[in-house]
C-alpha cells in the first residue's frame, strides 16, 4: 500500500510499489496532495492503469520527434498523410502545446488550441484536433500517460453549405472556352464527379470506351512541390464509373490528337508531364473561366458538378455516393439536400398524375346509370 511519511526537508513523500514491484517516492510541499497522490495510485493499481509518472515526463515535441521517424519509415499513414500532418504540426500544435510535458497536458489546453485555430477557420481546427487526439493517443497506447487529454474535446461545429455548381448550359459554355486540349478534361470532370487528383492519374489502360467506362485507380497528389501517386483514399474510392456516350467520344478525339506517352497518361501538360494543379490553375483555368464568365468557380466544384446532374438525371443518394467514391449516403445528403427535394416534389407531381390518369380511366369505364 501506499504511505505517506514527513521528510527531514519538510515536505512529503508517497512511498509506494508499482505493479512491477519496484519503490517508487514522490514528493510534494503539502500533505494533503501527499493524501490525494498515495489514493490515486492505490486506485490506478487496482484499475490496471497505473502509469510511471516519470514516463510522462517528455516533451510532446520529442514524443512527436520519435513518432514521427518511425511512421515514415513503416509508410503508414501514407506520405501525403504525414506531409499534412507535419504542415498542421508545423503552424499549430508545436507552438502551442510542443514544449509541454505529456503528462501536463490538460484537456483545457487543447480546448484553447482548437478555439483558437477555430477563430480562423472551423475545418482547419477539427484536423488540428484530429491530429493532436492522434499523437497523445500513441502516448497512451505507448503507456506514456494514462488518458488522452484530446479524447472529449468537442471538434468545432462546420456549417456546410451546398457547393456552386453549373448547369448544362453553363458547363457546355466553360468547355468552349478551354483550349483544345483541356476539353475533354472538363467534360469528364463535370459528368463523371471524379476528384482532380483521380482525373490527372487516369491512365488508358482504364478507359473502356466502348462500353463507356472508366476505372478509377489511382490518384496523384502534390505534397510540399512534389507529385505523390498513390491508390485511392478507401476502398470504395476505387471503382467503375458510368459516362455519357457524348463524353466518351470527346476522351476518344483527346488521344486521337494528344496520345499518351509512356506514362499512359490520358492528360498530361503541353510539355508531357503529369498535370499540376497550380500551373493548370494559372495557365488554364483562371483565364478560361474569365472568359467563360465564371469567374471564382473553382475546379474541385467540377465534382459537385457531376453530382447535381446524376442527381436531376434521377440518380438517388446510393448511387450518387456510388458515383463519388463515398463510403456512405451522408455526405452526400447534406450536400445536396435541396436537390433531393426538388427531385422528391417532382416524384410527388408524377404521383399525383397517376392518380388522375386512373381516376380518369375509372369514370371513363363505368357503366352510365
Amino acid at each position: 500500500m501506499a504511505w505517506i511519511r514527513r521528510a527531514p526537508s519538510g515536505h512529503w513523500q508517497v512511498r509506494y510499489r508499482d505493479p512491477e514491484g519496484a519503490e517508487k517516492v514522490e514528493t510534494f510541499r503539502l500533505k494533503g496532495d501527499a493524501r490525494s497522490r498515495a489514493a490515486e495510485v492505490e486506485a490506478s493499481k487496482l484499475a490496471g492503469r497505473y502509469r510511471d509518472p516519470r514516463a510522462g515526463r517528455a516533451s510532446l515535441a520529442s514524443f512527436w520527434r520519435a513518432w514521427r521517424a518511425r511512421a515514415g519509415a513503416s509508410g503508414h499513414p501514407s506520405e501525403r498523410t504525414l506531409i499534412s500532418y507535419d504542415e498542421l504540426w508545423r503552424l499549430y500544435i508545436e507552438p502551442a502545446l510542443g514544449s509541454k510535458r505529456l503528462n501536463a497536458i490538460t484537456r483545457a489546453d487543447v480546448e484553447q488550441l482548437v478555439a483558437s485555430v477555430g477563430a480562423k477557420s472551423a475545418w482547419r481546427a477539427a484536423d488540428v484536433l484530429k491530429v493532436t487526439r492522434m499523437i497523445l493517443g500513441r502516448a497512451v497506447a505507448a503507456e506514456l500517460i494514462a488518458t488522452n487529454p484530446a479524447a472529449r474535446v468537442t471538434p468545432p461545429r462546420i456549417e456546410i453549405s451546398e457547393p456552386r455548381v453549373l448547369t448544362p448550359e453553363e458547363l457546355s459554355r466553360l468547355v468552349d472556352a478551354m483550349p483544345e486540349r483541356w476539353r475533354a478534361f472538363v467534360l469528364l470532370a463535370g459528368y463523371s464527379s471524379l476528384r482532380f487528383s483521380e482525373l490527372v492519374a487516369l491512365r488508358v489502360d482504364r478507359l473502356d470506351l466502348p462500353r463507356r467506362r472508366i476505372r478509377v485507380e489511382a490518384k496523384i497528389t502534390e505534397a510540399g512541390g512534389r507529385l505523390i501517386e498513390g491508390e485511392p483514399k478507401t476502398r470504395q474510392s476505387r471503382r467503375s464509373v458510368a459516362i455519357p456516350e457524348f463524353v466518351a467520344f470527346e476522351l476518344a478525339e483527346h488521344l486521337r490528337k494528344y496520345p499518351a506517352g509512356p506514362s499512359g497518361l490520358v492528360f498530361t501538360m503541353p510539355g508531357g508531364g503529369p498535370v499540376r494543379r497550380q500551373a493548370f490553375y494559372r495557365r488554364v483555368w483562371k483565364p478560361a473561366t474569365a472568359l467563360a464568365k465564371l469567374e471564382g468557380f473553382k475546379v474541385g466544384q467540377l465534382r459537385h458538378t457531376g453530382a447535381s446532374l446524376a442527381i436531376a438525371a434521377g440518380a438517388n443518394p446510393l448511387l450518387v455516393a456510388a458515383r463519388l467514391g463515398h463510403t456512405n449516403t451522408r455526405m452526400v445528403e447534406r450536400h445536396y439536400a435541396s436537390l433531393f427535394e426538388g427531385l422528391d416534389r417532382e416524384i410527388a407531381r408524377n404521383l399525383e398524375e397517376m392518380h388522375r390518369r386512373r381516376a380518369s380511366e375509372s369514370q371513363r369505364l363505368r357503366p352510365s346509370s
